[in-house]
C-alpha cells in the first residue's frame, strides 16, 4: 500500500478525481487460489458512502466495501479430498477514496481506521451517522461513538490509545467483565464488535500493524494513498462463504483522529471519530441510487453524526476505479 510522505509545512495534496478513470482488471485479482492473498479484488458487488472528516480530508472521503465469490467454474477447478463437501470461498475488500488531503505536521495527530463486518450487521443503511442509524438504531450509533472515545481516552499510555489496542480488549480471551457489561448496554447488535479489520498499508518493508491511516507528527508525517480495487486497504479471503451470506451484510467503517502530544488524548472531546455504514449491491441491480452521489451533512450534533446517505457505484466486473495519481501539491502558509 502506498503512502504519501511529507516532512514540511501543512500541505494540500490533490489527487485525480475519484471515479474519473477505469482501468482493466487483472485476473490476478479474482478468486483463483494464486490470487488468494493479493491486495486487490475483481468484485461482483460493491457499495460506497461518503462522510465528512475535516481537516484531514477537506472534501469528504468515500468508504468502499466490495466482495467477490467463487463461481461454479472456479469452484470446480479446485481439488478436494474424497468425501469432502465443497462450498465457495469469498473475498472481501475495503478502502477509502479521496480527492485531496490536508496534512498538518504541527498538529501532532494520528488517524486510525477499522472496519466491522459481522453477520448480525444487516439492514438498509440510511439516516444519521452516515447511514448507520437505520442499520442498528440511533441509540446504538450514539452509544458506540461515546463508548469508543471513552475507551481511547482511558488508555494508560498514548501508545495504547489506538483502535487496535482497544479492540484487542474487546476480542481477547480475558475480557474485563465491566467492558462486557458496557458493550451489552450499548443497544447494538449482539457480537457486532467480534469481527473487525484494520487497514493494512505497507510503507517500504514495514507492515502497518496498528491500523494507522495517517500520521501528522513533524518529520514523521504520512497518509495512505487513496485506494481502489487494485490497491485496497484490506482484502481477506473467507472460506465457506456464499453470496447470500455477504449480500445482506453491512460494513461499518470507524475512523478516528487522536492527539499524539502529552495527555491531550485523555480528554474525549479532543478525539474526532466518525462511523459510516454501507451495503454492497450487485452489479446487475439498477436503482435510483446508482447514479447518485450523496453529499454528507456537514452539520452534526456530535462527532460521528454525519448523515451522508450511502450510494452505490456500479462497475461491470473487470473494471476498477482508479484514483491514486498525485496531480499537484500545494504548500499552505
Amino acid at each position: 500500500m502506498g503512502f504519501h510522505r511529507k516532512s514540511w509545512l501543512p500541505a494540500l495534496v490533490l489527487l485525480a478525481p475519484v471515479g474519473e478513470h477505469a482501468v482493466a482488471q487483472s485476473t490476478d485479482c479474482g478468486m483463483d487460489p494464486s490470487a488468494a492473498w493479493t491486495s486487490c479484488i475483481d468484485p461482483i458487488a460493491l457499495g460506497s458512502v461518503s462522510f465528512a472528516f475535516e481537516p484531514l480530508f477537506p472534501e469528504a472521503p468515500t468508504f468502499v466495501y466490495a466482495f467477490d465469490v467463487q463461481n461454479e467454474e472456479e469452484l470446480a477447478a479446485e481439488s478436494i479430498s474424497p468425501g469432502e463437501s465443497q462450498a465457495p470461498d469469498a473475498k472481501v475488500s475495503f478502502w477509502l477514496e479521496y480527492s485531496e488531503t490536508r496534512l498538518t505536521p504541527s498538529d501532532r495527530q494520528e488517524t486510525y481506521m477499522k472496519v466491522l463486518l459481522h453477520q448480525n450487521l444487516t439492514g438498509t443503511p440510511g439516516g444519521a451517522h452516515n447511514g448507520c442509524d437505520e442499520v442498528w438504531g440511533s441509540g446504538c450509533s450514539k452509544n458506540l461513538v461515546r463508548f469508543l472515545k471513552t475507551q481511547l481516552a482511558a488508555a494508560d499510555i498514548r501508545h495504547s490509545a489506538t483502535l487496535d489496542s482497544i479492540f484487542y480488549d474487546f476480542q481477547g480471551n480475558y475480557i474485563d467483565e465491566d467492558i462486557v457489561s458496557t458493550i451489552g448496554a450499548l443497544d447494538c447488535p449482539v457480537g457486532f464488535l467480534n469481527e473487525s479489520y484494520s487497514v493494512e498499508g505497507i510503507s517500504s518493508w514495514v507492515s502497518n500493524l496498528e491500523g494507522v491511516l495517517a500520521t501528522e507528527n513533524g518529520d514523521d508525517t504520512s497518509i495512505m494513498s487513496s485506494g481502489n480495487a487494485t490497491n485496497t486497504y484490506v482484502t481477506d479471503r473467507l472460506s465457506d462463504t456464499r453470496y447470500e451470506d455477504l449480500i445482506e451484510r453491512v460494513a461499518v467503517a470507524i475512523v478516528v483522529r487522536v492527539p499524539l502530544e502529552g495527555d491531550l488524548y485523555q480528554n474525549a472531546d479532543n478525539i474526532q471519530l466518525e462511523i459510516a455504514c454501507v451495503k454492497a449491491e450487485p452489479f446487475d441491480v439498477e436503482s435510483d441510487a446508482d447514479n447518485e452521489t450523496s453529499e454528507p451533512d456537514s452539520s452534526q450534533e456530535e462527532d460521528g453524526e454525519g448523515s451522508g446517505s450511502p450510494r452505490t457505484t456500479i462497475w461491470g466486473k473487470g473494471a476498477v476505479l482508479f484514483a491514486g495519481t498525485v496531480m499537484a501539491v500545494g504548500l499552505m502558509s
